[in-house]
């Protein structure tokens, strides 16, 4: 055996591991092999010994004029112990420094780029939306969103849209439409009031404001983060996590099955509400409207609620309402049936709504 092929065997001679007694005949009787064994065991000696001087270290005062910085302490007293190559040291510690570069350029750039982006909408007068979020790329299924809320400063409601056009990998090409809503106009859907409205186009960067002005004075601040993917659960929702909040109820991709047969598929809609007086709407078709809601209210029956789906009776009908994550930390939720609702012409393919307490009514008493 040679130099060459005993190299290998003397880093883990002094880990203590067992090796071919060739290799070890050779390193015991070979002047070159038993220097660099004596560095191996002289470099790990130096470095427990530079740690233990690094505890032992009187603590110091409470005010010092100037701080010694301490990766500068830790490399001078190491320096000063070494009884080994110094050039051995050195490049150690440029390993562990390097290594510590890269992982924070990794930890940072991850934050820097992606496929999606997280938008919140600045409404003016201290009012802002809930959170969008929009996918880039083929096969994405959020490329739209769209939001209607009250201003507390001047009681106007600001109703806009989004739609995602394009993405280039730096850059989101939106269409967006918004206006002050008319009080006659809030009856209608969002789309049916802005439908007649032109589209503004905009390249939108993550991490930069876009502002937009619309008719009637009303000025938006486009403002966003990056994010690496938007589950289906996400879309029209302004909680990123897997797991509701405490009061939370929440809707998304719902399927709806009547007596183990699909009757409805709203593949892609998705909101949540929050608190027991609010309520959730669906429409299918095929299965009519339903509410749902934390808590009791007139004409509901109570469902079980497991992870992702509700379980629930009516008119001799077993429901299994499907989503596409979990709905609500409470173990039951209320739900009501109306087989008569009839909708507007463009909602009667199937819709899902948060609607406003005061909106209720046209849900009831169509």
């Amino acid at each position: 055996m040679n130099c060459t092929d005993a190299a290998e065997y003397i880093s883990a001679l002094c880990d203590g591991e067992t090796i071919p007694n060739d290799a070890a005949q050779h390193i015991s009787s070979c002047a070159v092999c038993t220097q660099a064994r004596n560095e191996y065991v002289a470099l790990g000696m130096a470095l427990w010994q530079a740690a233990a001087i690094e505890l032992a270290e009187e603590p110091l005062p409470a005010l010092l004029p100037k701080h010694e910085n301490r990766i500068a302490l830790w490399w001078r007293k190491g320096w000063e112990q070494m009884r080994i190559p110094r050039v051995a040291f050195a490049m150690l510690v440029l390993c562990l420094v390097l290594v510590g570069t890269r992982l924070a350029m990794v930890e940072v750039g991850a934050q820097a780029t992606g496929t999606a982006t997280k938008i919140t909408v600045d409404l003016g007068a201290g009012m802002k939306s809930s959170p969008c979020y929009l996918q880039g790329g083929e096969g994405s299924h959020a490329t739209v969103c769209g939001f209607v809320g009250k201003r507390a400063s001047d009681q106007k409601t600001i109703g806009y849209e989004i739609k995602l056009n394009g993405f280039d990998g730096k850059r989101f090409r939106l269409a967006i439409r918004a206006e002050v809503i008319p009080p006659a106009d809030l009856a209608k859907s969002l789309n049916e009031t802005l439908k007649p409205l032109p589209m503004q186009d905009v390249w939108f960067v993550p991490g930069k404001k876009a502002n937009l002005q619309f008719a009637d004075g009303l000025a938006l601040t486009l403002q966003g983060e990056w994010a690496e993917h938007v589950p289906p659960y996400m879309v029209g929702m302004g909680n990123p996590r897997l797991d509701p909040n405490a009061d939370e109820l929440r809707i998304s991709s719902p399927l709806l099955l009547r007596d183990k047969a699909e009757v409805g598929d709203l593949e892609g809609a998705g909101t949540n509400s929050l608190g027991t007086n609010t309520r959730i709407v669906l429409y299918y078709p095929k299965a009519g409207l339903l509410m749902l809601s934390l808590g009791e209210f007139p004409g509901a029956v109570k469902a079980t609620v497991r992870d992702n789906r509700v379980s629930f009776t009516v008119d001799g009908h077993e429901y299994t309402l499907i989503n596409a994550a979990p709905v609500t930390r409470a173990e039951h939720i209320w739900v009501a049936r109306k087989q008569d609702y009839k909708p507007s012409e463009q909602l009667k393919s199937g819709f899902l709504a948060n609607p406003y307490e005061k909106d209720m009514g046209r849900f009831l008493n169509p």
